[in-house]
């Protein structure tokens, strides 16, 4: 299988430095340093699925000069205004959510992928050579929030899946990742012994 270009941009090992002069680029990603998290790490993987940021570096940093010199800022700042491409969620006044539907707020990762999910299925459909119409762009954009994004708006922002109902969807589990190890059902099992030995390290 050929992987798409910014899919390897997005999952390869990422410029991360705490320096402008480190990183050598003008305008790189900005996200906080210290601990990190699924979010800004998604955050930042979906930026670089976009032509716009796929060369780009990321600078990790809590320093408001430094990050005034980035393009992009995620999950640290103090601001969200997605006209200046600045995406936190930690504003006490920030109530942000996927849509009316919806009580989960955001993260950083689902902030970006608001405002740029639907460009970023549409690079992906291109590359594949796959045509999209604005119906398929939207039902796809509204599956992989409700599957896939949501579930880590809501670790990140200390929500639940349950409480008595469910809030979420939660989109994996230790025993779906084993699951995946199994060939699919057309398949070959080949190796299957070593995958089992695999799982049992």
């Amino acid at each position: 299988m050929i992987a798409h270009p910014l899919v390897r941009a997005a999952t390869a090992t990422l410029q991360i430095a705490e320096s402008l002069q480190v990183i050598g680029v003008k305008a790189p990603i900005g996200t906080h340093n210290g601990t990190f998290h699924c979010d800004e790490a998604l955050a930042c993987g979906l930026l670089k699925l976009l032509p716009d940021f796929s060369e780009s570096g990321i600078l990790r940093s809590r320093n408001d000069e430094l990050l005034k010199e980035c393009e992009v800022v995620v999950d640290v700042g103090g601001v969200f205004d997605a006209s200046k491409l600045r995406f936190d969620h930690h504003q006490r006044s920030f109530d942000t959510k996927f849509d009316d539907t919806k009580s989960t707020k955001l993260s950083s990762a689902g902030l970006v992928y608001l405002h740029f999910g639907k460009r970023i299925i549409n690079e992906i459909a291109k590359f594949h050579k796959v045509e999209m119409d604005d119906d398929s762009t939207n039902k796809i954009y509204n599956k992989v929030y409700d599957s896939f994004i949501e579930h880590i708006d809501g670790i990140d922002n200390g929500v639940p899946a349950f409480t008595g109902d469910k809030n979420y969807d939660v989109s994996t589990s230790l025993s779906a990742r084993v699951g995946r190890l199994n060939p699919q059902w057309n398949q070959e099992f080949t190796r299957k012994s070593e995958k089992i030995e695999y799982t049992s390290k």
